[in-house]
């Protein structure tokens, strides 16, 4: 069992020095969010005492009076997130640091203090049963309860710790039995082995000296037997029973500063059949200020307030675990376990994390007001038959509410994929830094960069990287009639064609240029977007500085013919994509176009909310109906994922004027729109964002480019998964970009960037 007595809420609070109350501590916003490496630590053991002392234990009982059976008032109104329900919280007390234990019987709060002292109505013990029961008033304790207080399971009982002492209630008799005394002046964490209780805390030897101490408590009234002294030095810290071992992890602070005296996080076990404790290597996390950490059954999962986060095994020691998909916040982290999962709780924000697949998965929290306002403390199990809750107590008057995890209904907003499966690699040139409008494809075996502009002329050549074994080589200029700033490449599956008024190919093989049609096609326009469909290159539209277009080509690397007019307005910026891919034209293949910018507008533009594809076979175009009800994009990119043709854009109208990222999805055989997931997590930057993003058809998700300004702390690129209608975001890339050339290369997506090639392998 977790540490449950450990002050709690939604600013970082950390138990200092002996007696101290819980005081905030603030962080910068700016913390480094990098994934730590997990380094070992050498080893080391403290050998048992040679006795073993017993301390005196009272052996009368004290009858507490009946329980009373009481019923809360409701919580305030709000619409529970997807995957909550509300239900009374209790007592109406302004209180912070109550202890919440979650028992075979029920729920039990106890404790807590308030920003002016301590509660009086801390002494009692409330009691929510199994089934969603009415809260139920036990009998007060013998203690004094406090913000420094420890509620522990000990087998059919439950074991209250105060500064002043413990005391023992039985549940299924409904009395407390007489306090006694124990050498812990500030209890720590406490866990159930099955036979006996353990607890950590810090003893006071003697005026300013403090020591780290550990007791067994059994249940049959049997107390206190003195363990062997924990060989780590720590004033917070959390136990957890492996089934054979304890495991304690924690750090040391400073009083003063509220700084941690060590940088590092302080772990070790113990083995009751022993009684030896074994220093063990502690996960190398930045954030030691605020620490949070849960047992899932399997490992040890460990996560700081940076959102760095670590896994231990107790036979394959540390590993690096991915990012929560959380944001950085000034909050002390909090964790539960149940149903095999490890859920963390941070600021208003949510994620669990499943094992199963070692990932977090980002979720629905509950509504912002309802725990900002107080202290929220989490509860949880791994029993199988138990769920989730989070108790939140208004610091200032107000009822609290017990918000209660539905597992059923829990609901994906974001998944963080684990760190090793999850690269970004940066190929760096010092030419590319000066290509502007550069092109970029891939052969199935190099990337290729080719032309551009470097501010004062059009660049002659370009270079191919192949990623297997990281050869780079420069590609000739194909010779007259110049260079090719505006062109357009693509790969037909054995030539590199590019495009500006004429058509030269280049053949990878054979390390050479072979001339094409020196004769510009049809209504084909600098800008164009060009696809290769397995018979041709289909040309269309233009970018935005080119003017716009509702004309295109058709190109078969011999002869030019002209599409049929399209019946959309001329445009610029218009997504573009092809249903195929590129090897073969089948009956349905088409080619889509939407959104874009067409005339009107205060500003004499405005965005398009139409599109249309047209049928090489049929030689027609046809018009795609409208979007979703409510979804309106600016700035569209898109993809054909998984047989949809997918739009992904900002969204500014359906939340005023606050950016949101969003999309919908075309399914060609209903001729269809269906609105999909938000991308979560804040766009910092709505009009940096704008025409800014990139997107590229990944496998069977869509891959979405977003530059620093707009994604956060960090350019970076999410996945758009139909199958799942959930985001995978991927912080860090090691370069930023304004619109970048993205291509798939069937393993990684690559995006063409000033800093060089970014290379991402999901």
């Amino acid at each position: 069992m977790k540490d449950q007595g450990r002050p709690s809420g939604l600013l970082l609070a950390a138990v200092v020095g002996l007696g101290l109350a819980a005081i905030a501590l603030v962080f910068s916003a700016g913390q480094s969010n990098s994934t730590p490496t997990i380094a070992p630590a050498p080893l080391a053991a403290t050998a048992p005492p040679t006795t073993t002392p017993m301390l005196d234990t009272p052996t009368s009982t004290v009858v507490s009076p009946p329980t009373t059976s009481i019923s809360f008032p409701p919580p305030a109104t709000v619409e529970a997130a997807p995957g909550w329900r509300a239900a009374p919280g209790g007592p109406a007390r302004q209180r912070f640091g109550a202890t919440p234990l979650w028992t075979s019987a029920g729920l039990l709060i106890w404790g807590g203090g308030s920003v002016d002292g301590e509660v009086t109505a801390a002494t009692t013990l409330y009691h929510r049963q199994i089934g969603g029961n009415p809260w139920v008033e036990l009998p007060e304790s013998p203690l004094p309860g406090g913000s420094e207080s420890l509620l522990v399971e000990n087998a059919t009982t439950v074991l209250a710790f105060s500064k002043t002492g413990a005391a023992r209630y039985d549940i299924d008799e409904e009395k407390w039995d007489p306090p006694f005394e124990t050498p812990l002046a500030q209890p720590l964490s406490g866990s159930w082995t099955g036979t006996e209780t353990l607890v950590v805390g810090v003893e006071q030897r003697a005026p300013g000296v403090a020591r780290l101490s550990a007791i067994a408590i059994d249940p049959n009234g049997g107390c206190c037997r003195l363990l062997a002294e924990p060989p780590i030095d720590l004033n917070r810290g959390w136990t957890f029973w492996t089934g054979d071992r304890l495991l304690l992890i924690g750090g040391r602070f400073d009083g003063n500063t509220n700084a941690p005296i060590d940088d590092r996080p302080g772990f070790a076990e113990y083995d009751p059949a022993t009684d030896q404790w074994t220093v063990l290597p502690s996960p190398n996390l930045e954030g030691v200020q605020a620490l949070a950490a849960e047992w899932n059954g399997t490992e040890l999962i460990v996560w700081d307030y940076l959102t760095q986060a670590a896994a231990w095994h107790p036979e394959r020691g540390w590993r690096e675990l991915p990012n929560l998909p959380l944001d950085q916040t000034e909050c002390y982290p909090e964790g539960a376990a149940a149903h095999g999962k490890v859920f963390a709780f941070s600021c208003g924000q949510a994620a669990y994390f499943d094992g199963a697949a070692d990932r977090w998965v980002q979720m629905w929290a509950p509504p912002w007001e309802s725990v900002t306002s107080g202290w929220c403390s989490p509860a949880g199990t791994a029993d199988e038959t138990t769920d989730v809750y989070l108790w939140c107590a208004p610091s200032f008057g107000g009822q609290p509410v017990l918000w209660e995890i539905d597992l059923d209904r829990i609901e994906t907003i974001a998944v963080s994929r684990p760190a090793e499966e999850s690269m970004w690699e940066l190929v760096p040139h010092p030419e590319w830094s000066d290509r502007a409008w550069a092109s970029l494809v891939w052969t199935d075996t190099e990337l290729i960069v080719w032309g551009g502009f470097d501010g004062a002329e059009e660049i002659l050549d370009g270079w191919a990287y192949e990623p297997s074994s990281g050869r780079l080589h420069r590609i000739p200029d194909s010779g007259p009639p110049g260079g090719r700033v505006g062109q357009t490449a693509v790969w037909t599956g054995d030539f590199m064609a590019v495009w500006r008024g004429d058509v030269d190919t280049w053949d990878p093989n054979r390390l050479e240029w072979a001339g094409g049609s020196r004769v510009a096609g049809p209504l084909v326009h600098p800008g164009n977007t060009a696809l290769w469909t397995g018979d041709e290159i289909l040309f269309w539209g233009t970018r935005n500085w080119y003017g716009a277009s509702e004309r295109g080509a058709g190109y078969n690397l011999d002869e030019w013919r002209e599409l049929p007019t399209s019946p959309l307005e001329p445009r610029s910026n218009a997504v573009v994509v092809w249903s195929g891919d590129g090897r073969y034209v089948w009956a349905n293949d088409a080619m889509y176009v939407w959104g874009g910018f067409v005339t009107g507008g205060p500003n004499g533009i405005q965005p398009a909310q139409d599109g249309a594809r047209y049928s090489p076979v049929d030689d027609a175009w046809q018009w795609l109906p409208d979007l979703p009800e409510g979804v309106h994009l600016e700035h569209p990119v898109g993809g054909f994922v998984a047989g949809e043709f997918i739009v992904v854009g900002v969204d500014r109208r359906r939340s005023g004027d606050v950016p949101v990222v969003t999309g919908a999805a075309y399914d060609p055989m209903t001729n269809t729109w269906r609105a999909i997931a938000d991308l979560p997590g804040p766009i910092v930057d709505g009009e940096g964002l704008a025409g800014s993003i990139a997107a590229v058809a990944a496998g069977d998700e869509l891959a979405v480019w977003l530059p620093q300004w707009s994604f956060g702390d960090e350019p970076g690129i999410a996945f758009y998964s139909p199958d799942r209608d959930e985001w995978t975001r991927h912080h860090g890339a090691p370069a930023d970009a304004y619109s970048p050339q993205l291509v798939w290369t069937g393993e990684q997506v690559a995006a063409l960037t000033p800093a060089g090639l970014v290379l991402l392998t999901p």
